[in-house]
């Protein structure tokens, strides 16, 4: 299954792009869409801060995994980031990092980019989200 949608660049967005979320994972475990869901508002609320576009946001459901690609055609590049304690933003990446099992972003010929994550779509062997409170800092970009 497939949904897609796309929003305006405004802060009431975030939430409606977390709700969409929430209706299309209606039938996977709470702890997994919980994930999701805070994973999508996440890269929604860059999307908000850090561009002045729309988003798409498209979810794609299968039996093994749960895919969400957030589209925009701003500029800028998105980094994981290492925020002291006293920074108030740049934990955004980190939260996605921490919580998905994969997450990139892909360019496009054109302007913008889209970050997507990965989440498994099976509780059966589900360990919650501390299972990579331990980050690698390879997987760290400048």
């Amino acid at each position: 299954m497939i949904r897609t949608e796309t929003f305006p660049n405004a802060p009431s967005s975030v939430p409606q792009a977390r709700h969409l979320v929430t209706q299309a994972l209606q039938d996977v475990p709470s702890e997994i869409r919980q994930i999701v869901e805070v994973a999508a508002s996440e890269i929604a609320s860059n999307c908000v801060v850090h561009t002045s576009s729309a988003f798409t946001v498209s979810i794609n459901v299968s039996p093994a995994c749960i895919r969400v690609d957030i589209t925009d055609v701003g500029g800028g590049e998105p980094r994981l980031r290492s925020p002291s304690q006293l920074d108030s933003a740049g934990r955004g990446l980190r939260i996605v990092h921490l919580l998905t099992e994969r997450w990139g972003i892909s360019r496009s010929n054109g302007p913008g980019k889209t970050v997507w994550f990965e989440v498994d779509n099976t509780s059966q062997d589900w360990e919650g989200p501390d299972r990579r409170l331990t980050v690698d800092a390879s997987a760290e970009e400048a």
